[in-house]
């Protein structure tokens, strides 16, 4: 893939390289594709920390588990629109990452509890 230095109207990459519209539209949706698979990834490792933390922290009560996970909430949201720079994308990949982290949250305990022993 070739380094994108400056983009102007007639499609020019860079000093050198000439990209028509075609092949253009190909790099863009390659950084685009490799954005989403940083960000799931990224909320993923963040996602597997806050289960960790919560489960470190059993005797907490139920409100500092909330603030605790409105937090990472926070965090999360905050990198993905680092990367995207799109606040309702950043906002819908993050709500979707937090459930699937919610609902796979008993089986990543019981592979960390496996593995510990």
């Amino acid at each position: 893939m070739l380094p994108i230095c400056y983009i102007n109207e007639k499609y020019t990459v860079g000093m050198t390289h000439n990209l028509n519209k075609k092949e253009f539209s190909l790099v863009l949706k390659r950084r685009a594709d490799m954005k989403w698979a940083i960000i799931v990834s990224m909320q993923s490792v963040l996602w597997c920390g806050y289960i960790i933390v919560e489960w470190l922290s059993k005797k907490d009560s139920f409100q500092a588990k909330m603030i605790l996970f409105v937090m990472f909430l926070y965090v999360s949201y905050l990198a993905a629109a680092a990367v995207l720079h799109s606040k309702k994308m950043s906002f819908t990949i993050t709500v979707l990452t937090a459930a699937a982290a919610l609902l796979l949250k008993d089986g990543f305990i019981f592979i960390v509890i496996t593995l510990t022993q």
